[in-house]
């Protein structure tokens, strides 16, 4: 779960650069990851379920993200892979208010997107 969540943070706030021609971020850089004896095989997009803009969790994200101002700078495609990723594996987890837990960190994301 570690790693989804951070290859989802890595994906949001680093992408728009490597865009722009940064250099990729490195693993470890920043942020830690499980070593590779605890890392698992990343589940295949068509084991995700459907894409961002059909879940009712996403669509503020996906709004955000397609805004003229914004949508140049982030490649749409990753982040619906990595907020499908993090879907799977916050499947079942609730906050206190009993909201999906993933609701925090796209709201999050579109502040930031924003």
């Amino acid at each position: 779960m570690l790693r989804n969540a951070m290859h989802f943070a890595r994906t949001l706030f680093h992408a728009p650069y490597e865009a722009q021609g940064a250099a990729p971020m490195e693993e470890g850089a920043a942020l830690t990851a499980p070593s590779p004896a605890e890392a698992t095989e990343p589940e295949q997009p068509e084991d995700l379920g459907p894409p961002m803009s059909e879940d009712a969790i996403g669509q503020p994200l996906v709004k955000a993200l397609e805004d003229p101002e914004h949508a140049r700078y982030y490649n749409i495609e990753v982040i619906d892979r990595a907020f499908r990723l993090a879907r799977a594996a916050h499947k079942g987890q609730i906050r206190r208010s009993g909201e999906p837990y993933l609701i925090h960190p796209v709201e999050v994301a579109v502040i930031l997107v924003d």
